[in-house]
Order: C-alpha cells, then sequence, then structure tokens
C-alpha cells in the first residue's frame, strides 16, 4: 500500500472511539509509513543522494506532518482523541519513538510536550 494511502487510513483508525481500530491505526503508521521512510533515507543516504534529491524525497513523505497531526490527536479528549493510557502509550512506544529515531531534529518538540498542562 503506498505510504500515502497507509497515512490516511491509519488516522481515520487513530480516530475511531473503539481501542482496537487505533492499535491498528498505530500499525499502519509503522509498517506503511515509517518503516518506507527510513528504509527510504537509509537508501538514500547510501546513494550519497544530492540535497535536491533529499528535498525532492521530503515533500513526498506522508509523515511530514506526523507531529502536527499528533498534537490534534493528543489535544482532542473525546473518545475519538486519545482519552485513556492505552492509546498515549502505544503512540509514544510505537510511532513517536520511531519517528524521532527517523527525524533527530524533532526530539526537542516531542520533549515539550510533556511540560504541557
Amino acid at each position: 500500500c503506498p505510504p500515502k494511502l497507509a497515512y490516511d487510513a491509519a488516522w481515520l483508525l487513530l480516530r475511531s472511539e473503539y481501542a482496537d481500530d487505533k492499535v491498528a491505526g498505530m500499525k499502519l503508521l509503522v509498517d506503511g509509513v515509517l518503516e518506507p521512510a527510513r528504509r527510504t533515507s537509509v537508501a538514500t543516504a547510501r546513494a550519497s543522494a544530492s540535497p535536491s534529491q533529499h528535498a525532492a524525497t521530503a515533500a513526498l513523505d506522508p509523515a511530514l506532518h506526523l507531529l502536527d497531526d499528533l498534537e490534534t490527536l493528543f489535544a482532542d479528549e473525546s473518545l475519538n482523541g486519545v482519552c485513556e493510557w492505552a492509546t498515549c502509550d502505544g503512540l509514544s512506544g510505537r510511532v513517536i519513538s520511531r519517528y524521532v529515531a527517523l527525524r533527530p531534529e524533532s526530539a526537542r518538540r516531542v520533549l515539550a510536550w510533556s511540560h504541557r498542562d
């Protein structure tokens, strides 16, 4: 499944009120979006791609706005957001940790979330 399609499907599942749907959405984000992005990143680095090739790859990356979307999800305290510990832990352990490993520059932004009310 193309990463953009996996990303869109994952967000439909993550916005569900049911925990099993949210888990499926997390799995789609990891397997269908973040893992392909990691493989592409490794392949691009090995090929010593030019900066313009890196920019073109990033522009096609559906995970580019992942943290923006996650902030919206965490801010939603309804059943359609992150309203209980299992979803919070799942997103943190499965999705956000892999995203930060892929994009270390995002670590400060994620860390700042821990200081919010």
